[in-house]
């Protein structure tokens, strides 16, 4: 009897817990699996005024009891690397602000003392701009207008970033420090970004006052926070694929030759002077050669008018040969045949001097 109670109730056991699985499987199944809002932009109503919402408190704060909206995205570059871009509105103006949430790591240490970075945006290699930022906490970075220029720059980038494709922020660490970036797609912003303005224009209305501005030089980028001639823009070479080559024209250089002079024949002569040397390899004009000189400034000076061998005369002075043209007046001149013979006296004294100087009579050379 006990056996079959078992029995039975192992069975009943068995039919309950397979229908009630039955029962829940279906409506597990059916509901949708859950898809992440990483990178991708997400238009929610403001942390402050959720936190608050539905609350009897008559001392909530005018953030936490009119309503606005944010407009976030979640960029998750690596499994340890993310970081948030968020467009909210704020209370004093209008215009949207923007809020970057990065690791602390990322905000250099100089900058965590002074309370403020300044941070180069761009969209789509565009015009690029420089904005201040306020720590509002360790790693909570606000683009507020905080002053006239900026609140212009704000909003001119915020028209670009509704048609823009990527948007470029370059967070800087000083000149000698790399420049962290950070880059947003904008697919999806301008879906939401006209109730993004209209919700900040509500949210402003709830102002009575005057909105309040910095003096201009307290957003101005100063020396020393980025490096030299750092910039977001890449340089782009726009090519034009159906613009007309242009027509390489070859142009011909003409260059003039220069005749150079024939160098002047210089005969050779005795006295050690220079001479041209002829296709033998002799001197021009030397005995045996096979060319002779016919021109040139050195022919007749270094020939002269002899017309034969050099004869000596008895006097020891060269012999003038017959019909020998002279360079004294132009007259033509003959040597006489023979000396006239010398006095006894001077033989005398020649023979005196030969025996006294130990050389012979006629010793001329």
């Amino acid at each position: 009897m006990l056996t079959k109670f078992s029995t039975l109730s192992s069975t009943s056991l068995a039919v309950a817990i397979s229908g009630f699985i039955g029962l829940v499987a279906p409506q597990a199944y059916a509901a949708d699996p859950q898809v992440s809002t990483n990178n991708s932009w997400q238009f929610a109503e403001d942390p402050e005024y959720s936190y608050a919402k539905g609350t009897a408190s008559q001392l909530i704060s005018i953030k936490e009891a009119v309503l606005h909206h944010t407009l976030s995205i979640k960029i998750n570059r690596s499994m340890i690397d993310s970081f948030t871009f968020k467009v909210g509105c704020m209370l004093q103006n209008p215009t949207p602000l923007l809020e970057l949430k990065v690791n602390s790591l990322d905000i250099r240490l100089f900058d965590s003392f002074n309370d403020f970075v300044f941070a180069r945006f761009i969209v789509d290699n565009g015009q690029e701009y420089s904005l201040r930022g306020d720590l509002a906490g360790r790693n909570r970075i606000l683009f507020a207008p905080v002053t006239k220029n900026q609140e212009r720059s704000l909003a001119d980038l915020f028209l670009q970033m509704r048609e823009g494709g990527t948007l470029k922020i370059g967070l800087l660490q000083g000149d000698s420090n790399n420049v962290r970036l950070y880059e947003i797609p904008l697919a999806g912003f301008m879906d939401y970004s006209d109730s993004l303005i209209q919700s900040c224009q509500n949210f402003n209305r709830a102002y009575r006052g005057e909105r309040p501005y910095l003096p201009d030089y307290m957003a101005k980028e100063p020396d020393g926070y980025a490096p030299k001639d750092f910039s977001l823009k890449e340089e782009e070479e726009v090519i034009d694929p159906y613009a007309p080559k242009p027509v390489v024209v070859e142009e011909t250089v003409e260059v003039s030759k220069k005749e150079t002079p024939k160098p002047e024949v210089l005969p050779f002569a005795p006295g050690g002077g220079p001479a041209s040397i002829g296709p033998d390899g002799r001197p021009i004009g030397a005995a045996g050669g096979v060319d002779t000189a016919k021109q040139g400034s050195q022919v007749d000076r270094s020939l002269g008018n002899a017309q034969g061998p050099m004869q000596i005369g008895p006097d020891g002075k060269p012999v003038m040969s017959n019909g020998a043209n002279t360079t004294q007046d132009n007259k033509a001149t003959t040597a006489p045949a023979q000396a006239p013979a010398p006095t006894e006296p001077q033989n005398e004294l020649m023979q005196e001097n030969g025996e006294e100087q130990g050389g012979g009579m006629f010793d001329i050379f």
